[in-house]
């Protein structure tokens, strides 16, 4: 199993049943939209962008939170492309 994967696959089974995980938060709260989400794309990008800046590990940031913000995004353009 690749290391990404296990851990992830760790931290799902550590966390206790009534404790929604990280992975499980809406991508828009990921991004920090908290009245929902935006209408555009170009909006998701321009934030991505903006927050990637400070959560890639290269820069000081995690690597789960980088990876939360890579997911908030795919999620994003599943939804907001027609």
């Amino acid at each position: 199993m690749p290391r990404l994967f296990r851990r992830h696959a760790d931290s799902v089974r550590d966390a206790s049943p009534g404790t929604p995980s990280p992975a499980d938060a809406a991508w828009w709260h990921v991004m920090g939209y908290e009245a929902g989400p935006p209408r555009s794309l170009g909006q998701v990008e321009r934030r991505f962008r903006r927050l990637a800046a400070t959560a890639h590990p290269d820069r000081g940031g995690s690597p789960e939170h980088f990876h939360r913000l890579l997911r908030a995004r795919a999620q994003a353009r599943r939804q907001l492309t027609p």
